[in-house]
């Protein structure tokens, strides 16, 4: 009987652990973070976290938030990721992203930093001013670019609305880009 029950004790541990990884239960540890910020995931990245290591830095996306707003970072086909810290673009040691059921975890890893201040992510910039972020996005085609941005005040806790830059060439300058992207 003693046997029996050891066994399924095991059973069940190593199944609610599986179903725990699938649903992002078993993301980075915020332990040992130098920042942690977080904020709501009504942005046009899906972003709900951010936490920086002296060498690392790991961004959690809400993987239905983003694929809504069609900026979120399964778009691109190649994974990129990058960090300026210090004031310039590190060499990154190590990129990794975990695609769970409901979150998307990137972890970007790099020479010691003391101050982070820009994470790209499949050419989706954040930047951080404190607990502030600002999202940005751009894209190009034909004879146009158009800079999608937002930005988030930590002491509101509120996102802007998204708000869109469009540059037509040869260097005509407006900002009314349309509502939907093709």
């Amino acid at each position: 009987m003693n046997r029996i029950t050891r066994e399924l004790t095991v059973a069940l541990t190593i199944f609610a652990f599986s179903i725990c990884m699938l649903a992002g239960c078993v993301a980075a540890d915020e332990a040992g973070t130098k920042s942690v910020y977080k904020c709501s995931k009504n942005n046009i990245f899906g972003l709900t976290k951010v936490m920086l290591y002296e060498d690392k830095a790991v961004v959690v996306f809400d993987k239905f938030a983003g694929d809504e707003a069609q900026f979120g970072i399964e778009y691109m086909d190649d994974f990129t990721a990058t960090v300026m810290a210090d004031g310039e673009w590190c060499d990154v040691t190590d990129k990794v992203m975990q695609d769970t059921l409901t979150e998307y975890i990137v972890t970007v890893s790099f020479e010691q930093a003391d101050t982070v201040e820009i994470i790209s992510v499949q050419g989706r910039y954040i930047t951080i001013n404190g607990g502030d972020f600002e999202l940005s996005f751009q894209e190009w085609g034909g004879e146009c670019s158009m800079e999608f941005t937002q930005k988030y005040d930590a002491d509101d806790g509120k996102w802007s609305e998204m708000k869109c830059n469009k540059t037509l060439y040869p260097l005509e300058c407006g900002d009314d880009c349309e509502a939907g992207r093709d």
